[in-house]
């Protein structure tokens, strides 16, 4: 794909290569070569500079590794955005201010520091002035994308009355990073936040059941001191496995309810 981009009033030919018609995975950028991963894009290699991007295991960015040695770490705010970097010595060598939208209002960028990743997470193509959400590019200068729901987007977007719109028109609050649907972003965000709270009700759960089981239990010697204890320990025993079972139960049906 080519075509000629305008950004920061300039006017500039490009050219782009990708390996699949979802867009997902961009091989080329005008001279600049890239290799993916599954977590996403990992390196670009620029002239004679290498471009590491290390990820954690749910593809959130971590550091910026170059070919010369330099490691540079990524600060972010809520929405995904980057607004800063630090360098390993822990000094801010960049900072990033945004507008709703996600154009950049403000920044201040040590020399030599190159920092594709800005607005919510996503790649900014300074040759066109575009970000790169997965299987789209979004302008932020118009909060829209700039082609409709392509293939591999969810029926809601191929459907609804402007297909163009970007996070239901509410940036502020919504992102795409995958450019597919805005719902995903924010069914995993609130995925992340249910698991927490759900591991958390669980364990609680748990640990009451087994409180419950030990006290009934304990209840259950005490009342059959002098008469039938093995009959009050049984009795006991029973009813603690009962509440540690109704416990257990509950915080499984928590944790599937909100993961699945």
């Amino acid at each position: 794909m080519s075509g000629i981009g305008t950004a920061s009033g300039s006017t500039q030919s490009y050219s782009y290569g990708y390996t699949d018609i979802g867009q997902t995975e961009r091989t080329t950028n005008n001279g600049t070569s890239t290799v993916y991963t599954g977590l996403g894009l990992s390196t670009e290699k620029t002239g004679g500079t290498t471009y590491e991007y290390v990820r954690c295991s749910c593809g959130l960015l971590n550091s910026e590794r170059t070919s010369a040695g330099k490691v540079y770490y990524y600060l972010f705010n809520g929405q995904g955005s980057i607004v800063g970097m630090t360098d390993s010595a822990g000094n801010l060598v960049a900072s990033y201010d945004y507008d709703p939208l996600g154009s950049i209002s403000g920044s201040n960028v040590q020399s030599g520091i190159v920092n594709p990743w800005q607005y919510a997470g996503g790649y900014y193509d300074s040759t066109t002035g575009l970000t790169k959400f997965g299987i789209r590019y979004y302008d932020p200068i118009f909060g829209r994308w700039t082609q409709r729901t392509p293939v591999g987007g969810t029926l809601q977007e191929t459907l609804k009355p402007n297909p163009y719109t970007y996070a239901d028109n509410d940036p502020v609050n919504y992102t795409d990073r995958g450019g597919a649907d805005w719902r995903q972003d924010f069914s995993r965000n609130f995925g992340n936040w249910g698991s927490c709270v759900s591991g958390g009700v669980d364990d609680f759960s748990h640990g009451l059941a087994g409180l419950a089981w030990t006290a009934t239990i304990i209840t259950g010697i005490l009342a059959g001191v002098g008469a039938e204890p093995a009959a009050a320990v049984g009795a006991g025993v029973v009813t603690g496995l009962g509440a540690f079972l109704g416990g257990y139960c509950f915080g499984y049906a928590i944790d599937k309810a909100y993961n699945g």
